[in-house]
């Protein structure tokens, strides 16, 4: 064995140690992203929640003012929760696709394939979608909700039923149709 060979094999193991060390940074910015999403919605729960309970036990007097908390606010704090989810989300799927080109490079690099689980959950479409997509719904459905409690805090008036099912239809059903299409884009690598 020469001495140039030699010196490309130390010169290659070095770079697939500095690979391994990149391998695991992004693999525990996978899990924080995945810590992140869960503090977002258990933040987001927390709050929906307290503005429900506090809607359900405020005074008469107040349906109106109640009422307009739960029609805005609720929605309000569904779509933030919707979108820090999802930028967290993105992230999540940013790092495991650097992993997948850096599994294959350190794959090139060394006997056997020595890494496999993004290629594997790639390869094999095992990503599941539907964890993914129940959360956005579910936040979405607590939307529903609070804009549904609102408008029977507020007095019956038709406009204000055809208000119901126009915010319904025209706010909640895009959102939700948005996130699930954005979801699948990031996962799909388009």
């Amino acid at each position: 064995m020469n001495s140039d060979q030699t010196s490309s094999e130390s010169g290659d193991a070095v770079a697939v140690g500095v690979m391994l060390k990149e391998y695991e940074m992004m693999r525990q910015e996978i899990t924080t992203s995945m810590q992140t999403r869960g503090s977002i919605l258990t933040f987001a729960f927390t709050i929906i929640g307290a503005i429900f309970a506090a809607a359900l036990t405020s005074d008469k007097g107040q349906d109106m003012f109640v009422g307009f908390v739960l029609i805005l606010g609720v929605p309000s704090i569904a779509l933030f929760t919707l979108l820090q989810w999802l930028g967290e989300y993105e992230r999540m799927q940013r790092a495991g696709k650097f992993i997948l080109n850096l599994e294959s490079r350190i794959n090139k690099m060394t006997v056997n394939g020595a890494l496999s689980w993004e290629t594997h959950l790639r390869d094999g479409r095992l990503h599941m979608s539907y964890p993914y997509n129940s959360t956005v719904l579910g936040i979405i459905i607590l939307s529903v909700i609070g804009v549904t409690l609102g408008f029977l805090k507020l007095p019956y008036d038709p406009s204000v039923l055809f208000g119901f099912y126009i915010n319904v239809v025209i706010i909640h059903v895009p959102i939700y149709l948005f996130l699930v299409e954005r979801m699948n884009k990031v996962r799909n690598h388009k």
